[in-house]
Parts: structure tokens; C-alpha cells; sequence
């Protein structure tokens, strides 16, 4: 079927490309919650200064955050929200859509919903719903990733990279992954002391914690994801 040149033209104007951003700044910093002591969640906070051609100043401020909280299964939460300067005169924009992709992997097997004031948006998922997806793509945020997001369903999104992590994020690294490593072990600890079936396969996922290496995380969530799905039979 043919498309007549001036209806083609006509629809890309409509879908309205965003316009190109500029990162200006941008900041890591270890996000570690417990309750008594016990590990609930562990994450990466970022905050992004950007600037668009039309001169519009934001801040993109979010995290991501892996969940370890006692009688559920593990799970993953992103959040993005913005702030914009106008004038002098700060707003909060909502933010009608985000997305986050990783290499050749995002975010789009997330249910996504608003966070408060109806001005943020929230990403969720878990083990049962998407396996071990909860521990892989955090685990890979180092790298970097691209971040979009929409202030205006009748436009396109606005697209930026955050940067991969600098030499100066290394102790925010560590400190995710010792807490992931932690978070998931004691979850794990609880789940085979109520599965009576899962204690030596849950001991069999455990030797490839106790690593400072990133991927030791991921590892164990893999094995574990897999016991699970599998009635405690192992992956």
C-alpha cells in the first residue's frame, strides 16, 4: 500500500519528535532501607540536570530500587520524577510516561503507575511476574541507561543517556551490592525456614553470594527464581 509523501510528512509532524536534550549534570548516590535492622530495599538514586533546545531547565530525579521485604516474593521499582524551573518559579511537571532501557533490555514487561501527587511515575515488577528481571537489570545500571519520558501525551518523549557509572560511583556500587547480596540471602533464609522442601536448594544458590562482584547478585536471583517457579525442585 502507498502513502501519499504529503500524509507521511503530516504524520511525523503529528507524532512530534522530541526535541533534542542536553544532560548537563548528573549525580549517583546508595539507597539502603531496613526495618530493625533487616534489609527491605537497596538501590541507585539519580538525579539529572537537563536542558532542551526550547531552553527549558529540568531536573530528572528517580531511582532504582530492588525490594527484599518479608512474605513476598523480590521485587523491582523504579520511579522517575520532575522538576522544572521556569522564570525563577519552580514546578512539578507531571509525567505522563518513563521508561528506562539498558543495552537491548527495558522496562516495558513493567506495570507502570503513578507515584504520589499524581506527578511521578512508578515501574514494578517482581520475581513471580518477571523472574529474575528484578535482579538483572539493576545489576547492569552501571553501565548506563537511556531514560525517556513524556510531559505531554500529544508529543513525542524526551530522551537522554545517564551516564555510565564514573570511577567516583565505585563505593556506591559496592554498597548496592553488598546490600543486594544481604537482602536476598536473609529473604531466602525466611522462605526455607516456612518450605520445608527448599532448604538444600536454597543452599545450593547461597555459595554464589558472599562476592563483592556485581554479577554475584544476579546469580543467585537466577537460582532462586528458578526453585520457585519450579515448586522447590531447583532451577
Amino acid at each position: 500500500m502507498r502513502f501519499p509523501l504529503c500524509a507521511l510528512i503530516l504524520g511525523w509532524a503529528g507524532s512530534a519528535f522530541a526535541e533534542p536534550v542536553e544532560l548537563l549534570q548528573n549525580q549517583y548516590k546508595p539507597l539502603i532501607n531496613t526495618r530493625a535492622g533487616r534489609i527491605e530495599g537497596c538501590g541507585v538514586h539519580f538525579s539529572a540536570i537537563i536542558s532542551t533546545l526550547d531552553s527549558r531547565l529540568m531536573n530528572i530525579q528517580g531511582s532504582v530500587n530492588t525490594a527484599y521485604v518479608t512474605g513476598r516474593y523480590p521485587g523491582l521499582m523504579i520511579k522517575v520524577a520532575a522538576t522544572e524551573v521556569k522564570n525563577g518559579v519552580v514546578s512539578v511537571p507531571k509525567i505522563h510516561f518513563a521508561g528506562m532501557r539498558i543495552g537491548a533490555v527495558d522496562t516495558q514487561r513493567m506495570t507502570s503507575m503513578t507515584g504520589e501527587n499524581d506527578r511521578s511515575i512508578l515501574l514494578l515488577t517482581d520475581m513471580q511476574k518477571t523472574g529474575d528481571f528484578f535482579a538483572t537489570f539493576p545489576a547492569s545500571l552501571h553501565e548506563g541507561a537511556w531514560l525517556s519520558f513524556s510531559l505531554d501525551t500529544q508529543r513525542g518523549d524526551y530522551t537522554f543517556r545517564l551516564p555510565p557509572f564514573a570511577q567516583s560511583d565505585a563505593d556506591t556500587l559496592k554498597q548496592v551490592n553488598e546490600c543486594d547480596a544481604l537482602g536476598l540471602q536473609t529473604l531466602m533464609n525466611e522462605i526455607a525456614k516456612v518450605q520445608v522442601s527448599f532448604p538444600m536448594q536454597v543452599g545450593a544458590c547461597s555459595h554464589v553470594l558472599g562476592t563483592e562482584h556485581v554479577a554475584a547478585p544476579t546469580r543467585a536471583a537466577t537460582c532462586y527464581s528458578g526453585i520457585l517457579e519450579n515448586g522447590g525442585q531447583g532451577a
